[in-house]
């Protein structure tokens, strides 16, 4: 894999859905200065206050946990009801608290970093996204497997874009691949694509 090269576009990894009847994520490596603290989960995209943990901080490599999201947004984290998104898709985040001692949620305590990069300080990406093209892959705890294309790589910089080492590649502080699940692209990117076929369709009609 080439850490820059083969990354998914911007737009095309900021929405997810489960594949099936549930996605698998296990972390794979975690190298941060606040793993302790890190948490990784699910947001819902209208209303980013409403996200669902799956991983909190004294979690480490080669833990996992299933996920399942219903088509009427209800959440099933580990077998246990979760929560209720407003929708089957979501959105990936990773937060540490600014103070460890207060709650995530606390007002202004948590930094919250989403996949979808307009939700981040300046619209920055702080989340590569690599997608599974058949290759075998070994996975913590897992051991080897196809790396199918339902399969991803998440590879997230805990740090605000300005002050960490993104530009350097340094996307390794946190680090989890998550199996049957489906990168959603969004509505502009699709917009787009219905103009460009479009477009073609009428170059074909003068054509003829």
């Amino acid at each position: 894999v080439d850490a820059n090269a083969d990354q998914l576009i911007d737009a095309n990894d900021s929405h997810w859905q489960v594949a099936g009847t549930g996605a698998s994520s296990t972390i794979m490596l975690e190298l941060a200065g606040k793993s302790a603290v890190n948490t990784f989960g699910i947001y819902d995209l209208a209303d980013t206050s409403n996200y669902i943990q799956l991983f909190g901080g004294p979690s480490g490599v080669a833990d996992q946990v299933e996920l399942t999201v219903a088509g009427d947004g209800s959440v099933t984290v580990a077998g246990a009801a979760a929560g209720t998104l407003s929708s089957n898709t979501f959105g990936f985040y990773l937060a540490r608290p600014i103070d460890a001692s207060m709650p995530l949620d606390a007002p202004g305590n948590g930094r919250f970093f989403y996949s979808d990069s307009a939700l981040n300080g300046g619209g920055k990406d702080q989340m590569a996204a690599y997608q599974g093209d058949g290759s075998p892959v070994n996975i913590p705890g897992i051991g080897a497997e196809v790396w199918d294309t339902s399969d991803y790589i998440l590879a997230w910089e805990d740090l605000s874009y300005d002050f960490s080492q993104y530009d350097k590649s340094d996307v390794n502080d946190f680090v989890v691949y998550i199996e049957d699940i489906t990168a959603v692209p969004e509505p502009g990117t699709l917009a787009l694509l219905g103009l460009g076929l479009a477009g073609l369709g009428a170059a074909r009609r003068r054509r003829a």
